[in-house]
């Protein structure tokens, strides 16, 4: 093959694989759809599983207040490079009231093979 002919065969593929990608997310978006209609958390078969992972994200307004709030009731446990979502979110769960931190939790819909970790119950 000369270099016209492996560049026509490689747009041909790149073609199909656009084309299986768009079918994959439609067949995604309905299984998402079902599943969320159906109230299932998690499906598999034996090659594949379909779940929702949530996820905590934490925005902060007022890190001075924040920083005080810490040293006074020794929460450095919320502290990374980041805020711990996790952490924060048990404090608030607690009773904690924290001024200028947003707590917004979603979820990611997943589809792969059986070698992603499940969801934890």
């Amino acid at each position: 093959m000369n270099t016209l002919e492996l560049l026509h065969e490689i747009e041909k593929l790149k073609a199909k694989r656009d084309m299986f990608s768009d079918l994959i997310n439609g067949y995604t978006e309905q299984l998402e759809a079902l599943m969320t209609e159906e109230d299932e958390e998690c499906i598999e078969t034996a090659t594949a599983v379909a779940f929702w992972r949530k996820e905590t994200k934490v925005e902060v307004a007022d890190w001075a207040w924040l920083q005080k709030y810490v040293r006074e009731e020794d929460a450095f446990d919320i502290l990374q490079r980041r805020i711990s979502p996790a952490a924060l979110k048990r404090r608030v769960d607690a009773g904690a009231e924290l001024e200028g931190v947003t707590i917004r939790e979603s979820k990611s819909f997943i589809v792969g093979s059986k070698k992603h970790e499940k969801p934890e119950s």
